[in-house]
């Protein structure tokens, strides 16, 4: 359950990630910028960057709490949890970079994220679960084909990580 409920609040935020890129594109920041001598790298690592330490405020918030509050499933492995929760945050906003660039305006990037990330984040694992047991049940006894169907989905939705 917990991870239903992480999915869900990381897939209604994400859509802040992608506001800064999809604004200076709308714009033309980014036209000005690359005549002023901006290279296109530094302007991704400096949006990633500013993403990521967004990203960090309410997750080191979160992991002080489980700290203070002792609870067992996370302080026992806090080191493991918490390498996920930063790789987790730097493929979601990745992620949300990479839709944000099928949009052309901020309000339309903003509201559809939410319904993308919905999909590839919470209905999508749970086809995938649900059809990668039906294939080990009817089709593959060894679960082979579902391992392969496993990696393929967890490469491309970063929320198959937290589940």
């Amino acid at each position: 359950m917990f991870p239903l409920l992480i999915s869900i609040g990381f897939v209604t935020s994400s859509g802040v990630y992608l506001i800064t890129s999809v604004k200076d594109r709308q714009d033309k920041l980014r036209y000005l910028l690359n005549f002023g001598g901006m290279r296109s790298t530094s302007y991704y690592i400096g949006i990633v960057f500013a993403d990521f330490t967004l990203y960090m405020f309410p997750t080191v918030a979160f992991v002080i709490v489980i700290i203070i509050l002792k609870i067992d499933a996370f302080t026992n492995e806090i080191v493991v949890f918490c390498l996920v929760l930063l790789l987790f945050g730097m493929d979601l906003i990745c992620f949300s970079n990479f839709i944000g660039y099928f949009f052309k305006d901020v309000d339309s990037a903003f509201k559809n994220s939410t319904i993308i990330m919905f999909l590839v984040g919470i209905i999508f694992p749970i086809v995938t679960l649900i059809g990668g047991g039906l294939i080990t049940l009817y089709i593959d006894k060894s679960g082979t084909l579902a391992k392969v169907v496993y990696w393929i989905v967890l490469l491309i939705s970063p929320f198959n990580a937290l589940s």
